[in-house]
């Protein structure tokens, strides 16, 4: 497995993980001039 696959199925599982407890994924892999955010979310 490559570096970017294993990243990707290690977000996927923190989104679920969030997403039981409530939860509300907004955005995924946001990017700005300054770098990227993985997940934004709201409880």
């Amino acid at each position: 497995m490559n570096k970017r696959k294993v990243g990707a199925d290690q977000e996927a599982l923190a989104a679920g993980y969030l997403q039981r407890q409530g939860v509300v994924i907004l955005e995924r892999n946001f990017r700005s001039r300054r770098g990227e955010i993985d997940l934004i979310g709201r409880d």
